[in-house]
């Protein structure tokens, strides 16, 4: 018989959060549907219910345990994930609770039986590093959630995360297990893909793409600022698609314009996730000069386009990205680093990218949607 799982976290299931955390979420549930009985726990937006996923077949109805207005900054709304409380008589139920946000799983670890398993997925350790008030507001609820959980999957490279473990040791008995983000491989044509970097060779990279937040710890101005120098040093054709929302936005806007590279360099906002598969397909190139990331989607979904990724070593990063093999490391991230990087990896830009385009196949999201399965199972298999 199947263990029954709610899955719960602070979206609608469509288009809130934005991000990779929401993209990793609908490429695990339909394989985890399959192993698993299970419920949907969702919000609604400005008071719009969302409407049932359809996973393998079937209709998945969204239960609401609050609403989240878009009028207002995320981090009120971060909290409100603690709304799952309220619902005791429907968490005692289940055999596990599968919470995606760190204020869900405090509110479930008071809401569900004893008889329940809690698991907490952690997306990344960047808390650590980043002191930006919307990180510093939300580390508590990181704490409590991995504190009250039974099993923790942390979203970035083994190391960093037997570390950290270590480190939580005496603040929990929660078992602690890196876990990769799924790609969906059917979404890429491996052979095309293929074909065009053999075609290409290793002609000078024209076309580099970075999506992703437009935050400060993102560190996007520092890409442009990398392509400036690339332009103006013997690639005045070379184009720059940044495809993303966020703070800086307009800034980088601004700053394009400054440094004369308004034809090169198109800040194109909020795009489709349909769309982000079409730019990667027609680039050479992935850069980020991020503070750290979980297991970057983005650089993932830049592997199985065959791109190389440029980066620094940084956390999460420097256990997804191999020097030299899918892509190279800055010896610094600022904008010379990254153009010394641009212009080393034109020397074998043909074989780092057919690299990448290999290792993307180890985070096909069967691969890690199995895996979770696997460690929820064992949680019970460890009471017999």
């Amino acid at each position: 018989m199947k263990k029954k799982l709610a899955f719960v976290d602070l979206t609608n299931y469509k288009d809130w959060p934005m991000g990779g955390m929401l993209e990793y979420e609908l490429s695990i549930l339909p394989i985890m549907a399959e192993r698993f009985e299970i419920d949907l726990w969702g919000f609604s937006v400005d008071g719009v219910k969302p409407k049932p996923l359809i996973m393998n077949g079937k209709e998945y109805p969204i239960h609401i345990f609050g609403n989240s207005n878009t009028g207002k900054r995320i981090i009120p709304n971060f909290y409100r994930g603690a709304n799952i409380i309220n619902f005791k008589s429907s968490m005692d139920k289940y055999d596990v609770v599968y919470c995606h946000s760190g204020s869900c799983a405090v509110g479930a670890h008071f809401a569900m039986s004893s008889h329940s398993k809690l698991v907490y997925h952690q997306h990344g350790l960047n808390y650590l590093d980043d002191y930006h008030l919307s990180s510093l507001i939300q580390r508590p609820f990181y704490f409590f959630g991995q504190k009250f959980a039974d099993l923790v999957l942390v979203v970035s490279d083994a190391p960093s995360v037997a570390k950290y473990a270590f480190q939580r040791k005496k603040y929990t008995d929660a078992k602690y297990v890196a876990i990769g983000s799924p790609i969906d491989l059917n979404k890429f044509d491996e052979v095309l893909n293929n074909k065009k970097i053999l075609e290409r060779g290793n002609k000078d990279a024209n076309k580099f793409i970075y999506t992703g937040r437009l935050s400060k710890y993102k560190n996007v101005r520092t890409l442009v600022s990398a392509f400036d120098l690339y332009v103006k040093n013997g690639h005045p054709d070379a184009i720059l698609n940044i495809a993303g929302d966020g703070e800086e936005l307009d800034l980088l806007n601004s700053m394009k314009k400054e440094l004369g590279i308004m034809n090169n360099v198109n800040i194109l906002g909020k795009v489709a996730h349909d769309d982000i598969y079409k730019l990667l397909s027609d680039s050479d190139v992935f850069l980020t000069a991020s503070g750290g990331e979980g297991c970057s989607v983005s650089v993932l979904e830049a592997y199985a386009s065959g791109l190389p990724v440029i980066c620094g070593k940084v956390r999460g990063l420097e256990g997804q990205v191999i020097n030299n093999e899918t892509g190279l490391f800055v010896d610094e991230i600022s904008a010379k680093g990254i153009y010394d990087a641009m212009v080393k990896l034109n020397n074998n830009i043909k074989n780092i990218s057919l690299g990448a385009l290999r290792i993307a196949k180890k985070y096909d999201r069967q691969i890690i949607a199995n895996k979770i399965c696997d460690e929820i199972d064992t949680l019970f298999r460890l009471e017999i």
